[in-house]
């Protein structure tokens, strides 16, 4: 009797760890009317059909040049389809096209209250091709309107400039 007791109390803490009713994902390669989603601030813009894309047909690059303060950036909204307490992941891959495109100075990801919900710089590796931004552990209380940016800035060392493309961005939030 005490074993099945023993048994049965164990399987009860195994049971009892955070319960996630689903997923929810949204997904864009830039490969439907980039311009109808994302807005382009800068020298930004979409390559279409030319062959440049990690899948698909179409990517999104990034330029910048001409000095300290030249800035380019993408931003998007996304609607996380959640109504309770959920934890959000934002992923896009990134290509840098010259060796003075060493990172994306900045990805920030607001909430519809315009809370700053993280702010990222990651570093790229020029020459590797399509590199994998995960930006993980994003929480959220209710229904969101998460704002992306992708933010590229010159570094002022008086050269010609740094490309960067972009492609296959989500976001995943458990609830």
């Amino acid at each position: 009797m005490k074993i099945k007791a023993l048994a049965l109390a164990a399987t009860m803490l195994l049971l009892a760890g955070t319960a996630h009713a689903g997923v929810r994902q949204y997904q864009d390669g830039f490969e439907n009317s980039p311009a109808t989603k994302w807005r382009t601030v800068g020298h930004a813009g979409y390559d279409i059909n030319t062959g440049n894309a990690r899948t698909g047909q179409n990517n999104a690059w990034l330029h910048v040049g001409g000095g300290a303060g030249a800035r380019a950036h993408l931003y998007t909204e996304v609607q996380t389809g959640v109504d309770g307490p959920s934890t959000c992941t934002v992923q896009i891959y990134a290509h840098p096209l010259n060796d003075r495109s060493k990172e994306v100075d900045e990805i920030a990801i607001y909430d519809n209250t315009n809370t700053v919900s993280r702010r990222v710089q990651p570093s790229l590796r020029p020459g590797s091709g399509y590199e994998p931004i995960t930006i993980g552990g994003i929480q959220i209380t209710g229904p969101r309107t998460l704002k992306i940016f992708v933010i590229l800035q010159d570094d002022g060392r008086g050269h010609d400039g740094e490309w960067v493309r972009l492609d296959d961005f989500s976001v995943s939030c458990q609830y």
